[in-house]
């Protein structure tokens, strides 16, 4: 898969269809969370990933592998069909960025993502400085910069 600044797999094709219509560039196709954690294995991963949970029953090993073959930089975003705090919490423990309860509609999608601003949005990731007891949030140029540890 060749790089490009937004990728996603996703099993219902109603999503499937809202992500491309909001941007003809991205990489759009079918699966979960289980097949970009694979796919990534050996492809570079995207600036902007957006996955689905639904069809997956062990969220516990799909999240993480996930993580690991992701860049610092990634912007990781998952979708599914349970509006719950606890998973979206977990989720977010886990590393991902942002969790996007189904239905998705490209109006409140497109904010999310950046777009509509220039895509200037996306150049910028919030970090965290820790201290000797403190974590105090600072927005970096990219992740994988020296502010990020």
């Amino acid at each position: 898969m060749a790089e490009t600044a937004l990728a996603a797999f996703l099993n219902d094709a109603a999503s499937r269809r809202v992500v491309q219509e909001m941007d003809r560039d991205a990489k759009v196709q079918r699966g979960t969370v289980r097949n970009a954690a694979w796919t990534f294995r050996t492809d570079r991963p995207p600036e902007i990933l957006l996955v689905d949970l639904d069809g997956e029953h062990n969220l516990i090993v799909y999240v993480p592998a996930l993580m690991q073959v992701c860049r610092p930089e990634s912007m990781i975003l998952v979708t599914g069909s349970e509006n719950n705090v606890a998973l979206a919490n977990e989720l977010y423990r886990s590393g991902v960025f942002l969790y996007l309860p189904k239905p998705l509609d490209a109006t409140n999608l497109r904010p999310r993502l950046g777009y509509g601003m220039g895509r200037a949005l996306l150049t910028f990731r919030f970090c965290c400085r820790i201290s000797s007891s403190t974590c105090t949030p600072c927005i970096a140029p990219r992740c994988g910069s020296p502010g990020r540890r």
